[in-house]
């Protein structure tokens, strides 16, 4: 998949909310936002400097680095606090994998899209020597305005563009343990703001006056995380 929407759409028990392209709101046991929580290998996406209600956040997770994606449904405050009323989500990345001995890997995967004329390109790169492995990767989307079809021309302000990257570094520190440093880059370039009402070239502005309204954007939206995690196996 090219981005979030797509990624989830398919998920048991998730509705989802995509008030503005590139923008997604996923509702679990009908509440969403900041009572739906989201975390990325653990470390929590929302909190509450965060808008409330529906918003975009979701969106800003490269589908690109997904492992995989665990959805707890229902409320989970007793582990995760007052903020996981609807459930939980957590986006579990790639990184190299241990089990397969020493090896190295390169990989390329590109989607195209034809009502948005858009592309979306990832390049990944992996391996394992010894006790020590690295996953990095990284991607570009160009989505441009939507086709809404019958010779109506394109929806505007549908159009932008993402550029993400990210980088895993594990290191075996023992027979049962294991260090992690992961760092995970994404920006979203001219993304037209949907939380208000933007008229555009559709009609007058709501106070009365003529004339175009003229729109705004998050330019850039992005989001940054950085950790470092030791992990380990008890041995009973």
């Amino acid at each position: 998949s090219n981005n979030m929407f797509r990624a989830l759409q398919n998920e048991v028990g998730i509705t989802l909310q995509q008030t503005g392209n590139g923008q997604l709101s996923p509702f679990i046991r009908g509440l969403t936002g900041q009572q739906v929580l989201i975390l990325i290998d653990g470390v929590r996406l929302n909190n509450s400097v965060l808008r409330a209600g529906p918003n975009q956040y979701a969106a800003t997770i490269d589908p690109g680095m997904i492992d995989r994606i665990e959805v707890v449904r229902g409320a989970q405050s007793v582990l995760w606090g007052s903020d996981a009323l609807g459930g939980a989500i957590n986006i579990v990345t790639r990184g190299a994998d241990p089990l397969r001995g020493n090896y190295s890997q390169v990989s390329f995967q590109q989607y195209l899209g034809s009502a948005d004329t858009s592309s979306y390109s990832r390049g990944n790169v992996e391996g394992w020597v010894g006790g020590t492995g690295v996953f990095a990767g990284g991607s570009y989307l160009n989505t441009n305005d939507l086709d809404i079809g019958g010779g109506l021309g394109r929806q505007p302000a549908t159009g932008y563009d993402h550029r993400a990257g990210d980088i895993k570094f594990s290191r075996m520190v023992s027979d049962t343990s294991m260090l992690t440093f992961a760092f995970q880059h994404f920006e979203q370039n001219h993304l037209a703001r949907s939380d208000r009402f933007l008229p555009f070239v559709l009609g007058p502005a709501p106070n009365g006056s003529t004339g175009t309204q003229r729109p705004t954007y998050f330019d850039p939206q992005q989001r940054d995380l950085a950790y470092i995690r030791l992990q380990g196996v008890a041995d009973l």
